[in-house]
């Protein structure tokens, strides 16, 4: 338990280390966006239905406890227990949300239209239920699905990268801690280490693109994922989505030479990988890539990772961790980290959604 709760510390921490990564204008303002989203993992907007019965019979007005909250916030001040189960509620993607007993969260599917079955009750004080009642609460715009992993940007199985002594590996045999080859800031050649999978499926068929390049390389990845290119005239390369690349415009191959793109097709292959390494960028099948998919910018992907580097880093130095943490509802503690940080990240992706600027943060294909 006391590891546990370290855990936890650290992981506030690491989320706070966002407010001091960007000081440029331009970082600005994609921070302001971070910091809203930020907010929303906290509060979302809601109101408050009423104070209705409970009763121990089943089925009960809302089917399933979300959490107990009197170890976690501060019971002497209800907004703290109020947004803390609408924070459940909503990544639970439940409308409707009560809490009982002052700190018991409740929510589940059908609440919406079971939360009032037993009719009103007078044991609510401060918007907290009491004993066998419910002060209940609903989001004023219901909450989206979050993103389906595979409709996010990953690798296939058989995609190559290379290791620091040479070897070629395929991402189904990659681990973390690896170091894979990418290139730095200037240029360089160097290996940056592998700290988390945001997608890890080895089985299924998805769709990707193909992309043809001169010399008889080719790269396979989704639509919506980062690669580095250059227009056809262009000399200066960026991040860009897969789907916007055109034949004819270069891709950065090893060493940094740039290659033309011939031919694009799109394929169906096998399993979904998604590597995060420190620098946010790897060689894949010989082709520089972003770590990132579905943001606008590179550099935003990066910073809105920036606590799952610091939290990794963190738990590390403590020796909390190699790697992994803690077994979370009973998933075994090697695949516990991919876990959270796959479920940080389309939950990141999922309230970004809210944001009125969102068209110029993210590109989300429709019904994810």
């Amino acid at each position: 338990m006391k590891k546990l709760r370290m855990f936890y510390w650290f992981l506030f921490v690491a989320l706070n280390q966002v407010s001091i990564v960007f000081s440029a204008q331009a970082a600005k303002r994609q921070f302001s966006a971070i910091q809203a989203l930020a907010g929303q993992l906290g509060s979302f907007p809601y109101t408050g239905v009423g104070c209705f019965r409970d009763a121990i019979a089943k089925p009960r007005p809302f089917p399933e406890m979300l959490g107990n909250l009197r170890n976690q916030i501060d019971l002497t001040n209800p907004n703290s227990t109020i947004a803390k189960c609408a924070a459940k509620a909503y990544i639970g993607q439940f409308q409707y949300f009560g809490i009982e007993y002052v700190a018991e969260c409740w929510s589940g599917a059908g609440g919406n239209l079971t939360y009032n079955k037993y009719g009103p009750s007078s044991q609510c004080v401060n918007g907290l239920g009491g004993d066998e009642s419910l002060y209940v609460y609903k989001f004023n715009n219901p909450p989206k699905p979050l993103p389906n992993p595979a409709s996010l940007g990953c690798f296939p199985a058989q995609t190559t990268v290379e290791l620091k002594n040479g070897r070629q590996i395929t991402m189904a045999e990659l681990q973390l801690g690896q170091e894979v080859k990418t290139l730095d800031p200037n240029g360089g050649v160097k290996f940056s280490e592998v700290i988390a999978f945001l997608h890890k499926l080895p089985t299924g068929s998805y769709t990707f693109l193909r992309f043809m390049l001169e010399g008889g390389l080719e790269v396979t990845l989704t639509p919506e994922h980062l690669i580095y290119a250059s227009p056809r005239k262009a000399l200066v390369r960026q991040a860009v989505f897969a789907r916007d690349v055109k034949v004819g415009d270069k891709f950065v191959t090893s060493g940094g030479i740039m290659k033309s793109v011939l031919k694009i097709t799109t394929v169906s292959d096998v399993g979904l990988y998604a590597p995060l390494t420190i620098d946010g960028n790897l060689f894949t099948d010989g082709v520089l890539a972003s770590c990132y998919a579905h943001v606008r910018s590179h550099e935003l992907g990066h910073l809105m990772m920036v606590p799952v580097r610091a939290l990794g880093q963190a738990l590390r130095i403590i020796g909390e961790i190699s790697f992994t943490v803690p077994s979370l509802d009973n998933i075994p503690s090697a695949n516990a980290w991919d876990t959270a940080v796959n479920y940080y990240t389309r939950t990141l992706l999922a309230f970004t959604n809210y944001l009125p600027f969102k068209d110029s943060i993210i590109s989300v294909q429709p019904g994810m």
